[in-house]
């Protein structure tokens, strides 16, 4: 009889684990959603009424969030010239001047800018660290130029080894090739491995040829 209720439990936590992240990422991208479609739905209700007809909800939905889509490419475009830089910085100095909007803001800047530098991420690899017999998960960056290589006589690779669970920060390792395992499982995968601390893992599954390019 007692393991009935432990069996009931266990089955209702797996199933939570199973749905619970479903229904957050569900929410987060409705939620983003909607606020970006509520920047623009006044001027879009404007025009129709302008035009003098009611549209059906969805075609004013959608056509917001064209519009915002429309006009964060615009934003990002105007971003990147000389003056839209000067204007960020400043920005983002007067936001980091804020108490209580510091930390948050800080923290998503870098979450998403960690997503961005993804690309440079090539693939995944095991590098013993901080001491030998205890592995890390690193993300190799690209090989390794300069005296270093020469000195070695061996082909050396730059590692990005993150923290758990905010995988912003980390340390730069530069290791020889023969010193490295790649896994075989994606960069994204490696990411959610790094941010979950570890609860959330893909099989590591061990590529059999070194790292050698």
């Amino acid at each position: 009889m007692t393991r009935l209720p432990v069996l009931v439990r266990r089955s209702f936590l797996t199933g939570l684990l199973l749905v619970l992240p479903l229904v957050v990422t569900l929410w987060v991208i409705y939620t983003g959603i909607k606020i970006l479609v509520g920047f623009t739905s006044p001027a879009v209700k404007l025009a129709f009424e302008y035009l003098g007809t009611v549209p059906p909800r969805f075609l004013a939905e959608a056509l917001s969030l064209l519009l915002t889509a429309v006009a964060l490419t615009l934003l990002g475009v105007a971003a990147r010239s000389y003056l839209g830089k000067q204007v960020g910085r400043g920005f983002e100095a007067l936001m980091m001047r804020i108490p209580l909007a510091n930390p948050i803001y800080s923290s998503m800047k870098k979450l998403l800018e960690s997503f961005q530098r993804q690309k440079g991420f090539q693939r995944v690899v095991l590098v013993e660290f901080p001491r030998r017999d205890c592995w890390g998960l690193g993300f190799l960056t690209g090989a390794s130029q300069g005296d270093l290589v020469r000195r070695q006589g061996k082909p050396m690779f730059n590692v990005f080894v993150p923290t758990t669970p905010n995988p912003t920060s980390g340390y730069l390792v530069v290791v020889p090739g023969e010193d490295l395992l790649e896994l075989d499982i994606t960069v994204e995968e490696g990411i959610t491995f790094v941010m979950s601390g570890g609860v959330v893992s893909p099989e590591l599954r061990i590529k059999a040829a070194p790292v050698s390019s």
